[in-house]
C-alpha cells in the first residue's frame, strides 16, 4: 500500500512539473517557427515538383497509349483486309470447284444418255 502511494505521488509530481519543461522562451519559439514555415515551403516545392514530374509522365503514358492503341487499330485492319481476301479466295475457289462439278456431272449424264442411245441402236431396238 505504502508502494501504490509513493507511486502515486511521484506520477503527480511528474504531471505538475511536466508542463514546466516544455516551456521556451518565445525568442526560441519565433526561431522555431520560423524553421518549421521554411521547411513547410520547402517542402511545399517538393511537392509542386513531385506532381509536375507526376504530370509529365502520364502525358507520357497517354501518349504512348494512343501510339499502342493505334497500331493495335492498324493490325486489326489489315488482318480484317487479309481474312477479306482469304474470304474471297475461297468463295472464287468454290464457284471453280463448283462449275467442274456440275460439268462433269453433264457430261456423264450425257454419255449415259450416248451409250443407252448406242446400246439400243447396236441391238435392233428402238431409238427415243
Amino acid at each position: 500500500m505504502v508502494k501504490s502511494i509513493t507511486a502515486y505521488c511521484l506520477l503527480a509530481l511528474v504531471v505538475c512539473f511536466l508542463p514546466l519543461a516544455g516551456w521556451t522562451s518565445t525568442a526560441e519559439a519565433a526561431v522555431r517557427d520560423e524553421e518549421i514555415i521554411e521547411r513547410l515551403a520547402r517542402l511545399e516545392t517538393i511537392v509542386e515538383k513531385g506532381f509536375a514530374n507526376l504530370q509529365i509522365q502520364i502525358d507520357n503514358l497517354q501518349g504512348q497509349i494512343v501510339a499502342v492503341n493505334n497500331n493495335l487499330q492498324r493490325q486489326i485492319d489489315d488482318g480484317n483486309k487479309n481474312l477479306q481476301r482469304q474470304i474471297d479466295d475461297v468463295r472464287s475457289d468454290v464457284r471453280w470447284r463448283g462449275g467442274i462439278l456440275f460439268a462433269g456431272m453433264f457430261v456423264v449424264v450425257g454419255f449415259v444418255l450416248w451409250d443407252r442411245r448406242m446400246a439400243l441402236v447396236s441391238s435392233g431396238g428402238k431409238e427415243e
